[in-house]
């Protein structure tokens, strides 16, 4: 505990803690000194988290060995010392806080005389080995020894004409031997040593379940045939004929040309996908291996992209597999990259990058896993978050980190930090899945960024098809991660039984309710619709106010979560929390009125602070001083949403 390492620290106490839980009180009571004087000194340290975590070290002891830690208490302040409480009140018995059972030894058998009687036990002869019927090797091996060398004999008479140049002798077709009794009987032999499996290459497949990626239906367009038929009739005779040259030169020319004359051409979708498809064919569908020609056929795609203003989405699905797949290759990989940003000013961000994902769940070769994670991290960087899969790239995220590549889950990890500077806190909901060792380089990555304030983002690219244009400016009004979809939570939040807990006599029950709750909304991602919640919220109104001060600041980060969880239907219950969270300011305990101060910024993310400041100038006008200085201190950090 004494390391540098916050994160081995951390461990080092959850460790810790559940030895102290896994001891019998009898063992405890002789070494609970030495933790204690180790652990009341994390109270000081300077990490806010490590200095939670030892408090409730010391409550765990305190509920378990009781006055023996007191004087170890005796330096901490009193909201630190509430803490302590907090935790060893929580603190449940089980079968360690009784003494360990010692094992009864068997009393020693007395002969007559009064002396002890060493007992001996007879020792069990052993079993005979039974000696094998007959001399030398059984008639199986014989047999095998006898097939092996004819099989031999037929494979040196083959190599021998093959050799001559004569044609292969006759297969001699070879009667089965008849078991003898003996092998009837004996039960099939498995070899101890099996022939080794001959090494396939290494493939680094995303690890985990693979996930559904719906895209864009783009509907019925140009077929493989159609799409020969109209460069045929349209293109120049003699550039189409120079495609069936072999010489790559001439072949690179001949793209060249291509690009040149679609440029000169109309608008035309028709022409587009049929140009693609033909460079398909040309290409044996994305599976040309000559360096040189693959290299013209994306100069080509390139020319065309750059000089084109408009661009179907169908006709872009023909080559983005091509370029997803490229671009993991290092000889095309910087080619692939600057075409793939000139493809989203075509078709969209959002539309080149579930293609993106969709590829990379099926990706094979690790430096296409990685390279379409780093043209994703870009892609966001250039055009910003609106209209983008969110689902689909955490998805993808939370499977690449979970890949033994220790490049792909740096670069998967580059991606979703730069969605978290787009996005902010909320992104970290969604990666609970990920193993706790990765999510801890996540964290320590994401605490590196200050993610950027709303309106602070501005595009570097611009998108030059104006169909497209326009569905990126009417998602820009609209917060990327409403695309996810939220929990319908009716049923767990609106059973009576919870309601009866929360306004139970005994605060350890209420408590209780209160964790219940939290662990709905962890569960859900903290994205839940508003179905059902009106009882539950009723009861919240009056529960901030609690009398118990652990259950009353639990309600309170329970109205900020769920505030939170709701987003911008929070509204609908606006009218029932927010002044009732409000008075709560005027609380004297600090832990308290932070923890409420947050519950009033969650609120205003989700629904607005010029929502929250109509309701704020209402309270200010009645409550007492040391409210009305905190709401306008507040009005003042936010005094920008008060036009709106």
């Amino acid at each position: 505990m004494k390391d540098k390492s916050p994160l081995i620290v951390k461990q080092s106490i959850e460790f810790l803690q559940a030895s102290i839980k896994q001891t019998f009180i009898d063992d405890l009571n002789k070494i609970y000194t030495e933790i204690s004087s180790d652990c009341s000194k994390l109270a000081a340290h300077p990490d806010g988290e490590i200095r939670e975590m030892g408090l409730a070290t010391m409550g765990l002891l305190k509920a378990r060995v009781g006055a023996g830690v007191e004087k170890y208490l005796s330096d901490l302040n009193p909201q630190k010392l509430e803490k302590v409480n907090e935790a060893a009140a929580e603190y449940k018995l089980t079968k360690y806080d009784k003494p360990k059972k010692a094992k009864k030894k068997a009393a020693p058998k007395v002969d007559n005389s009064g002396d002890a009687v060493m007992e001996i036990e007879d020792e069990a002869p052993k079993p005979k080995k039974k000696a094998k019927k007959g001399g030398g090797p059984p008639a199986s091996f014989l047999n095998r020894q006898k097939d092996m060398q004819e099989k031999a004999s037929d494979k040196f008479e083959e190599l021998k004409a093959e050799l001559n140049g004569e044609a292969p002798p006759p297969k001699k077709s070879m009667p089965k031997d008849e078991p003898m009794e003996e092998e009837k009987a004996a039960p099939p032999k498995v070899a101890s040593n099996p022939p080794a499996a001959k090494a396939r290459p290494k493939t680094a497949k995303p690890a985990g379940k693979k996930p559904k990626i719906q895209v864009e239906d783009t509907g019925p367009g140009v077929s493989k045939e159609e799409a020969r038929g109209i460069i045929e009739e349209k293109v120049p005779s003699e550039v189409v004929k120079q495609f069936e040259e072999t010489k790559w030169q001439d072949k690179k020319e001949a793209y060249t040309k291509l690009a040149a004359w679609l440029n000169e051409q109309e608008y035309s979708n028709e022409n587009f996908e049929a140009t693609f498809w033909f460079i398909k064919i040309q290409m044996k569908e994305w599976k040309e291996k000559n360096v040189n020609i693959v290299k013209s056929a994306l100069s080509c795609i390139s020319d065309i992209v750059k000089e084109a203003d408009c661009l179907s989405k169908r006709s872009a699905t023909i080559i983005i597999p091509f370029l997803s797949e490229s671009v993991g290759d290092p000889k095309y990989k910087e080619l692939c990259k600057e075409l793939l940003l000139s493809l989203a000013e075509l078709v969209g961000p959002g539309f080149l990058i579930k293609h993106m994902c969709k590829h990379t769940s099926n990706a094979k070769a690790p430096n296409v896993i990685v390279e379409n994670n780093a043209v994703m991290a870009m892609l966001i960087d250039e055009f910003g978050t609106d209209g983008l899969p969110v689902q689909e790239m955490i998805n993808i995220g939370i499977i690449c980190c979970d890949n033994k590549n220790a490049k792909i889950r740096v670069e998967t990890i580059n991606m979703l930090s730069t969605l978290y500077k787009h996005l902010g806190e909320a992104i970290r909901t969604f990666l609970k899945d990920i193993k706790d060792s990765t999510l801890a380089v996540i964290n320590k990555e994401f605490d590196k960024i200050t993610p950027l304030k709303k309106g602070e983002f501005q595009s570097k690219r611009e998108i030059r098809n104006e169909d497209v244009k326009q569905e990126v400016e009417e998602a820009a009004g609209e917060n990327p991660l409403d695309s996810i979809p939220r929990a319908d939570v009716t049923k767990e939040l609106g059973g009576q039984k919870l309601l009866a807990l929360i306004n139970d006599d005994n605060w350890k029950k209420r408590k209780e309710a209160i964790d219940k709750i939290n662990g709905v909304l962890e569960k859900s991602n903290m994205r839940i619709l508003p179905n059902g919640l009106s009882e539950l919220v009723g009861l919240l109104k009056v529960k901030m106010a609690d009398s118990n001060k652990a259950c009353q600041k639990g309600f309170l980060e329970l109205v900020g979560k769920l505030g939170e969880a709701l987003g911008a239907a929070a509204k609908q219950y606006g009218a029932m929390l927010i002044k009732p969270l409000l008075r709560c300011l005027s609380e004297k305990n600090t832990l308290v009125r932070q923890l409420n101060i947050e519950a009033v910024n969650k609120w205003s993310e989700a629904i607005g602070a010029e929502n929250m400041i109509g309701d704020m100038g209402k309270v200010i006008m009645k409550e007492n001083p040391e409210i009305r200085m905190v709401l306008l201190e507040w009005i003042l950090k936010n005094k920008e949403s008060i036009s709106k």
